[in-house]
């Protein structure tokens, strides 16, 4: 029998983009990062699709100002409260990330970060996340 081994691939490069945000009820928490350490501070979105359309012309500016090519987006799963964006994205051209919550709360606790919730941090800690796993 031939055993099948996964291999960790990494697609994240010098041309691209990380969004991280960080899904809440009303309100989500978003934050860019590109190679070279060029970041847009964390900022708040709410929860509407005139807000998406908000977050996709920064994600798009962003992209451009910076000259990259890809986009992978990077979110809590949180339950129904993510599933508006994640309609809305999935219909863009960038790859979608699910991390878990609990995952994002023992990063904060090893890395010394305060563990109670702090919505402006978050975001940078998901980033940490999507960096660390395989892509398809």
């Amino acid at each position: 029998m031939k055993t099948i081994k996964s291999k960790k691939v990494k697609q994240i490069n010098q041309k691209t983009m990380i969004v991280a945000i960080d899904i809440g009820k009303n309100v989500h928490y978003g934050y860019f990062r590109g190679p070279n350490a060029c970041e847009r501070n964390p900022f708040s979105f709410k929860n509407t699709t005139k807000r998406f359309s908000y977050l996709w012309n920064e994600i798009s500016k962003f992209r451009c100002n910076h000259n990259l090519n890809e986009v992978v987006v990077g979110f809590e799963s949180t339950g129904p409260y993510a599933e508006p964006l994640f309609h809305f994205l999935r219909k863009k051209p960038v790859k979608l990330v699910q991390v878990n919550p609990v995952h994002t709360k023992r990063i904060k606790d090893l890395t010394g970060n305060a563990p109670n919730k702090t919505d402006k941090k978050d975001p940078r800690v998901i980033k940490d996340l999507v960096l660390s796993q395989p892509l398809d």
